[in-house]
């Protein structure tokens, strides 16, 4: 969803698998930066590193108490941490007020008004996980559960699915015209790849399900 959003915004002259690479690169490099930071911080400290969302509010704020300069790291961790989030927020909004305003023939803004106040809403069960209310569900907290059906389970499948309607749906001739700095027969092959990995990995992941199931 993001991609496709974003992509509408692309001029035309942007070479699309360059962009992708380099995207791909710099998001991964971060993500393993962020871990080379953190976990050696938990283990250090002998802390648990599978506690998902505890690992940010609970673990890691027990870690930079033990450090003599803590609070300073702490002070420069969690606004990076709200940017991060805020950040990522917008474009997952972006996504859903594109097909608000599309569906209930809204204006842009008023698209805007109306997806940010259901999504507030919705967030404040997930705010009051940790602190003094520490909201749970089934013993764990509310955004935990969020998180791992959300982030894991929904994510995956919508991407799939979503993938997989993409790429056999949208003429093949749409994918030539974008990839237009990639002659024939490399915009063939990307193409086709498009088309065979999403249910190549809804098949993988189809049979672990089972295997688990069964097990």
């Amino acid at each position: 969803g993001y991609l496709i959003t974003y992509g509408g915004y692309l001029p035309l002259d942007v070479n699309v698998p360059r962009a992708s690479v380099i995207v791909a690169v710099v998001e991964t490099s971060v993500a393993l930066l962020a871990g080379l930071m953190i976990f050696p911080l938990v283990f250090a400290f002998d802390l648990q590193p599978d506690e998902g969302t505890q690992l940010a509010f609970n673990t890691l704020p027990r870690a930079f108490n033990s450090l003599e300069s803590g609070i300073v790291l702490a002070a420069v961790f969690f606004p990076l941490l709200f940017l991060a989030a805020f950040s990522s927020s917008i474009a997952g909004m972006k996504v859903v007020v594109n097909a608000v305003q599309e569906e209930l023939h809204l204006t842009g803004r008023q698209a805007v008004v109306v997806t940010f106040g259901v999504l507030v809403v919705l967030g404040i069960p997930s705010a009051l996980s940790f602190g003094p209310v520490g909201l749970s569900m089934f013993g764990t907290p509310f955004i935990e559960v969020v998180d791992r059906v959300g982030a894991t389970q929904i994510v995956v499948a919508s991407g799939l699915i979503g993938a997989t309607l993409f790429a056999w749906f949208v003429p093949r001739e749409r994918f030539e015209d974008a990839l237009h700095d990639w002659r024939l027969p490399w915009a063939r092959v990307v193409v086709s790849i498009g088309r065979a990995v999403p249910l190549g990995a809804a098949l993988v992941l189809g049979y672990a399900a089972l295997q688990g199931t069964a097990g």
